[in-house]
């Protein structure tokens, strides 16, 4: 069972950076967007045309004309992939290793709470502080959208796009959260949490630039959130994504199982 005692003061605990970052992207969101005016629209087209192998490095390599379909090239397939990311690594330290780390561990663990409803408490802080900056961070899309472009933005692929980038972040939000059971300080911690989805989307940057390098997106699990394939309505694209989910439910089982059986020292 959660502990909804804790769960409020994980919330408040993370309120801070969450407002920080859902801020930097409701910024990105408005600057973006604005772009989309047709004489900006077309010389980023123009400067795809120059740099195609850099510019698809950083998932901008479209040429869609729909407003949805520019956000899914401009914004979400890099910075609404990488600003979540960091905010998942930095709030799952947060949660569960950085306690360990300082000692504080010893005060949660001696509150009339078990172990497994512990840690269920910390991953649904985590999780609900993630959902909570998507989707700030979306409706601030809406809103922007609403008041320059008016009925251009498709809201059923608008909302799946998010809906996949949920199912990735979940993803990479148990992965980190496992790491943070694994290890008892916070360095060792972030070499796992930090290190495999940042050399992931490395990965995914090269594959992005074609040629030879297209093989390598069969090694990263970020090519299983396929924008393209999410805005033409692709069943594979749906698939991708509930492996993506399914991965995630076994990372966080797997690290409350390891945290339950951990001998801490602490």
């Amino acid at each position: 069972m959660i502990n909804l005692t804790l769960l409020k003061q994980d919330l408040r605990s993370l309120c801070k950076m969450l407002i920080i970052f859902a801020a930097v992207l409701a910024m990105y969101f408005g600057t973006v967007i604005y772009m989309y005016e047709p004489e900006l629209n077309r010389s980023l087209m123009d400067m795809a045309k120059t740099m195609p192998a850099m510019m698809g490095a950083f998932g901008m390599g479209g040429s869609y004309t729909t407003l949805t379909g520019f956000l899914s090239t401009y914004l979400y397939g890099f910075l609404m992939v990488i600003i979540p990311l960091i905010f998942v690594i930095m709030a799952a330290t947060r949660l569960v290793v950085s306690h360990t780390d300082r000692g504080s561990m010893a005060q949660l663990l001696a509150a009339p709470v078990t172990r497994s409803s512990l840690m269920l408490t910390q991953a649904a802080g985590l999780l609900i502080s993630t959902v909570a900056l998507i989707g700030i961070a979306a409706g601030s899309g809406i809103l922007y959208s609403m008041i320059m472009f008016p009925g251009r933005l498709d809201m059923r692929e608008y909302l799946f796009l998010n809906l996949g980038l949920l199912a990735l972040q979940y993803a990479v939000a148990g992965l980190c959260f496992l790491s943070s059971c694994i290890f008892s300080e916070t360095k060792n911690s972030l070499i796992l949490s930090a290190g495999i989805p940042l050399l992931a989307y490395l990965i995914k940057m090269l594959a992005n630039m074609g040629g030879d390098l297209g093989r390598l997106k069969y090694f990263t699990y970020y090519s299983l959130y396929d924008t393209s394939g999410i805005i033409n309505d692709e069943h594979s694209a749906g698939m991708k994504l509930l492996v993506l989910f399914a991965a995630g439910c076994v990372f966080f089982l797997l690290a409350i199982k390891i945290f339950c059986r951990r001998d801490l020292h602490i």
